[in-house]
């Protein structure tokens, strides 16, 4: 099951998930064991699919940032092999898995998500410049940013910015860049053998009860508790 803008969603082995980059997701499993497989498409190769299968190339009107599709015997046909590959050594995987991933998006493709995948890929659209700015907070989420001046370089409004990005992530940007943050510093403090206190400023956070009230309330636990407990 997964959970995103305050909605449940379930979903098994007889469909999959699609979504845009980094969306706040929250998952449970519900049945075990459980396998899963994710993969992530560059934008390059979505956009050259959709060139080569022009019929799908429109972008339509998003009805959601998730899309749930039934897994039909042809994706999971493509997606069986790309999980054969890990068996090759590693330079055939890193050749014959692009490949791979491709076959499987090209599938998806004529399965009927162009219209969906198109709207984060196709320059204009306010999907594209809400992805383009998620990577952006991503890959700059330790340190302070400028939210106003972020819209100025995607070409946007602030007011058109953040009423798009709350529509597509559910959070405001600011709520994005502390969500990351405080993911991040719960994989320090799980796999990574750090302490709540140094979890504080490698995360980018200045003040130190700020960041465990914050932690507190999306994780239920302080850190320091909750590092242990997830060591346990």
């Amino acid at each position: 099951m997964v959970e995103f803008s305050g909605k449940q969603h379930r979903y098994d082995t007889q469909k999959f998930l699609l979504c845009a980059s980094d969306l706040p997701i929250l998952g449970r499993v519900e049945h075990y064991p459980f396998l899963s497989v994710s993969i992530k498409f560059q934008s390059e190769d979505i956009l050259e699919a959709l060139k080569v299968i022009e019929r799908q190339s429109r972008a339509g009107r998003l009805e959601s940032s998730l899309y749930f599709g039934d897994m039909s015997y042809e994706i999971a046909d493509a997606v069986s092999r790309l999980i054969s590959l890990l068996r090759r050594e590693p330079a055939s995987l890193k050749h014959l898995g692009r490949l791979a991933i491709k076959e499987i998006l090209y599938t998806l493709i004529l399965s009927g998500v162009g219209g969906f995948l198109s709207r984060f890929v196709m320059q204009g659209t306010a999907e594209n410049s809400i992805a383009r700015a998620m990577r952006e907070i991503k890959s700059r989420f330790k340190e302070p940013i400028n939210m106003r001046e972020l819209a100025a370089e995607l070409g946007i409004s602030p007011s058109s910015f953040y009423h798009n990005f709350k529509k597509i992530t559910a959070l405001s940007p600011l709520d994005f860049q502390k969500r990351i943050r405080l993911q991040e510093a719960r994989y320090i403090l799980q796999n990574k053998g750090g302490t709540a206190s140094q979890a504080v400023f490698d995360v980018g956070y200045q003040s130190p009860s700020q960041f465990s009230r914050e932690y507190a309330r999306m994780f239920g636990m302080l850190p320091k508790a909750h590092a242990q407990t997830l060591r346990d």
